[in-house]
């Protein structure tokens, strides 16, 4: 998955509560993603780059669960 096509996808914490939305990520060789920018708060006024180890990538309801 190319890192554009990340954003517009929500992103959750191993919890499974909503942490923000996902603006672009930038992914290894593998297509799977190294860091997310996301914006965060109520308005999405905060923008964040996230490190993940790895976040699964659910296509059908467009979000991303962080690990």
């Amino acid at each position: 998955m190319a890192s554009e096509e990340l954003a517009g996808y929500v992103l959750h914490d191993p919890l499974g509560r909503k942490v923000g939305k996902a603006e672009k990520g930038d992914v290894n060789g593998t297509g799977e993603p190294e860091c997310i920018r996301v914006r965060l708060g109520i308005f999405g006024s905060r923008p964040v780059l996230l490190p993940v180890k790895s976040a699964p990538v659910d296509e059908g309801r467009w979000s991303l669960t962080l690990e």
